[in-house]
Formats: C-alpha cells, sequence, structure tokens
C-alpha cells in the first residue's frame, strides 16, 4: 500500500492505518528507537507510541514524506523517553554523539539571542549546500544514530575515513554558523 492510500485511511479514521503503517514502516521504526534506546521493550513502546501520535495528528496534518514523519516523531519520542527517565549513565551512543556535535553547534539555552528557528533554518541550508553523498552520511550519523562501524560497512569505506568526512563536515558546519552569525565562541 503507498503512502497515499495510508495516509487516506487515517483521515478516514479507520484502525487499518495503523496496521499498515506498521507493516511499511516499522521495521524502520524499530531500529530507529533501538539504535537511541537500546533496549527492546523500550524501542517496541516508542514505536507504538509513534503510531499513537501519527493518530493524533494525521489529519489536520497530510505529511509530503510519511517516512520521514514517522522518523521524526519516533526520534523525538526515543530521546524524549532518556530525557525522561534522567538516566545516571546515558547511553554511550547519545554521549559520542553529543560529543562530536557539541563544538559545532552552540547550546541554544545558553546563549541568549539565537533562536532554535533560527539555528534549524541555518543548519536546513548547510545541508542543502553539501554533496548528496555528504548529506547522506551526516545524516546518517547524526539523525539516525549510526555507528562509525555501521556507516563503514555501509559504505564499505575503512572508519577512519568515514571519522575523517564527518570531521570536515562538522568544521564547515561550524565555520558556516558562524559566518552566519549563528554560532559565537
Amino acid at each position: 500500500m503507498n503512502d497515499e492510500d495510508i495516509i487516506d485511511l487515517f483521515f478516514d479514521r479507520k484502525e487499518s492505518a495503523i496496521f499498515e503503517t506498521d507493516n511499511k514502516y516499522g521495521n524502520h521504526l524499530s531500529k530507529l528507537a533501538m539504535r537511541i534506546l537500546n533496549c527492546h521493550e523500550d524501542a517496541e513502546e516508542c514505536k507504538n507510541d509513534t503510531y499513537f501520535e501519527t493518530w493524533n495528528t494525521v489529519p489536520p496534518t497530510r505529511p509530503t514524506n510519511f517516512l520521514a514523519y514517522l522518523m521524526r516523531i519516533c526520534r523525538c519520542d526515543a530521546f524524549d523517553r532518556i530525557e525522561w527517565q534522567k538516566a545516571k549513565k546515558r547511553h554511550s551512543c547519545i554521549v559520542e554523539l553529543t560529543s562530536e556535535m557539541s563544538e559545532t553547534i552552540p547550546d541554544t539555552k545558553l546563549k541568549s539571542g539565537i533562536e532554535e528557528w533560527e539555528l534549524g533554518q541555518a543548519l536546513s541550508v548547510f545541508l542543502e549546500s553539501l554533496s548528496a553523498p555528504r548529506r547522506i552520511l551526516f545524516m546518517k550519523r547524526y539523525w539516525l544514530g549510526l555507528s562509525i562501524r555501521e556507516l563503514s560497512n555501509q559504505y564499505g569505506i575503512p572508519e577512519s575515513n568515514i571519522k575523517t568526512q564527518l570531521y570536515r563536515t562538522r568544521e564547515s558546519l561550524k565555520k558556516y554558523l558562524k559566518k552566519e552569525g549563528v554560532y559565537y565562541e
């Protein structure tokens, strides 16, 4: 079933919309939640919460890219779940990703005058300026949370090359954000 048909089921308030969504995208959502939460039960609950939120937001929203819409909900829910748990020991994946990006993207809560939407706009423009392979690699690392090893295996490139490419992209992003006046040292 294609995305438009599934979205129509949501608009018609038919419960089969959840079933069809799970059939088509359940594995994608489970993998994403599992990468972030590292716990099967939490990942499954996160996936179900994604379906619930989708049920509550479609309609009135009619997503143009249904998978991206679902993954955004799932990802946000997974990070909210980590925050809610207030775990003393953060998941190593989250610590690693936060550490890599901490010197690139400013903490909008600490810097006055920087609005989150400003940062989001600048980030979108920067990502659009990247070549497709570079943008995809960056998004797979920092949006989907794939490990360096997973990226290396996926692309057939040594881990050191992946790290170098990501480092250079982060440095380019930092330079771009400084130029746009969004990043202050």
